[in-house]
């Protein structure tokens, strides 16, 4: 079945809601020093996370993404875009976190 540009624009629309909300819900002055924090504790030195198929690294960051979603109230996509455009996380994925989420399961269960 084919989607259309109706489904493009729709998903257009949400991540760009997403970013708006992301702006709007994690200030930047209450996100930094919690990446800072995290960033300590867990040894991260380069200044921002990285979003591969590696699991340690997808551990780091569903962790903190978790801790953001917490802290904040948002989901882990608007999460996810907050960190992105403040340079906090480089995602080389392309994938939504759903499918991320849903393959560490699947390697779990292995």
């Amino acid at each position: 079945m084919e989607h259309g540009p109706i489904v493009l624009t729709n998903r257009r629309l949400e991540y760009q809601a997403n970013i708006f909300a992301s702006s709007l819900l994690i200030p930047v002055e209450f996100l930094t020093p919690l990446a800072r924090t995290y960033f300590q504790k867990e040894n991260i030195r380069k200044g921002y996370l990285y979003l591969d198929h590696q699991p340690v690294n997808q551990r780091l960051v569903f962790t903190f993404l978790h801790q953001i979603s917490s802290v904040f109230q948002v989901s882990l996509e608007v999460a996810k875009i907050r960190m992105v455009t403040l340079g906090l996380l480089e995602d080389t994925t392309d994938n939504s976190l759903r499918s991320i989420f849903k393959r560490m399961e699947a390697n779990r269960n292995i």
